[in-house]
């Protein structure tokens, strides 16, 4: 019994192929292609060629099994490639440089896929139950899930050979000429070359342009007293531009532009103006608080004019309401040249209210310079 035993061993690890053969032939059990039968195939014969696991497919003549894909022969030349032919090129016929992919070197393992010659290469079915081709969401490669195939139209293509996501090649068409597929610098959309621009079309007369095709058009040069872009448009002749005075600008403070692309300081504001300060970019000028009735704010900032005998405030008061300011000349502080301790001015406030009339006076003295002026009183 023992003796018996030994053999048994033996025998099955000699024909260990066909002891594993009773599993279900797939891509994690099988190097090669499976046959109809589920018998694992060396994948490198003409009736029975394919890799991976992948289901066997026949090479039809004159192509042969290479690495498990078919390739070579002719559809219109005959065994040779065409008359005058030294291999066998593809399916357009005749000798051809284009060296055909293989689903290993795409990285696919289900369905069709452009072979990146004009052709096609199946890269066989998936096995594992559960999965489909492109069911992990890439196409031509099996995974789990149920891939849904997609068209021409949702893919934004329209021309040439196009995978739907799944397993299968879509026909998105043709172009129409003077298109081609891919022209305009998309795969499998219809469109043409770049045409480049002329300097005419442009508007332009001097200097270096682009294209808009990546080159570079030469415009030209200008003559005389002109230069390009002198004018102070690019790439047009011109005479050269005359940088402009503050004066002409019409402004008398900061930096300005010239005109020219460069600047002209135009000086600093005096007295309580600032630069802008009336609202006008690079104009002297100051802003006064609200002016009383009959005076306007001066370019010093200080409300002027006015009748200094008939000062109307429209103060709405309530009765013993206290009021008090300062009075200046033209909004200056008095001085020895216009005050002197003889020097008077009278000041009448009046307040009118709808039931009765009160007003009241108060002299304003000039005898303390350092204050001159003030006045303070109450609205009864």
């Amino acid at each position: 019994m023992r003796a018996l035993l030994r053999i048994g061993l033996f025998i099955c690890a000699v024909t260990l192929s066909a002891c594993g053969s009773s599993q279900q032939c797939a891509p994690s059990n099988c190097s090669g292609c499976c046959s109809a039968d589920g018998t694992c195939e060396s994948g490198s014969t003409s009736n029975a060629c394919g890799v991976g696991g992948t289901t066997c497919s026949s090479c039809l003549f004159p192509q042969a099994c290479t690495a498990g894909f078919c390739s070579g022969g002719t559809s219109g030349g005959g065994s040779g490639g065409g008359s005058g032919g030294e291999t066998g090129g593809g399916t357009g016929g005749g000798s051809s440089s284009c060296q055909p992919l293989t689903c290993i070197e795409f990285g696919k393992n289900c369905g069709e896929v452009d072979d990146g010659c004009g052709g096609t290469v199946l890269c066989g079915n998936c096995e594992v139950p559960g999965e489909s081709c492109g069911g992990n969401g890439q196409a031509n490669v099996c995974g789990g899930g149920v891939c849904t195939p997609r068209t021409c139209e949702q893919l934004g293509k329209n021309c040439g050979p196009v995978s739907d996501g799944c397993s299968a090649l879509l026909d998105c068409g043709t172009c129409a000429s003077p298109d081609t597929c891919g022209g305009g610098g998309t795969a499998n959309v219809c469109g043409r070359g770049c045409t480049p621009t002329t300097c005419s079309a442009l508007g332009k007369n001097c200097g270096q342009v682009p294209d808009g095709c990546g080159g570079t058009l030469q415009c030209g040069s200008c003559s005389g007293a002109q230069t390009c872009g002198g004018g102070g448009m690019a790439n047009v002749c011109g005479a050269g531009c005359v940088a402009k005075t503050c004066a002409k600008l019409g402004k008398n403070c900061g930096l300005v532009g010239d005109g020219c692309g460069g600047f002209v300081e135009c000086g600093m504001c005096a007295n309580l103006q600032t630069c802008g300060g009336a609202g006008v970019d690079n104009v002297c000028g100051a802003t006064c608080t609200s002016c009383p009735n009959g005076y306007t704010c001066n370019t010093s900032g200080v409300c002027a004019g006015g009748n200094a005998t008939a000062l109307i405030l429209d103060v709405p008061v309530p009765p013993l309401h206290p009021v008090s300011g300062r009075v200046t000349i033209n909004g200056m502080d008095a001085v020895a040249t216009v005050c002197s301790s003889n020097t008077r001015a009278r000041i009448t406030f009046d307040h009118t209210s709808d039931t009765r009339f009160s007003s009241a006076t108060d002299v304003l003295g000039c005898t303390n310079l350092n204050d001159p002026y003030t006045f303070t009183t109450q609205l009864y």
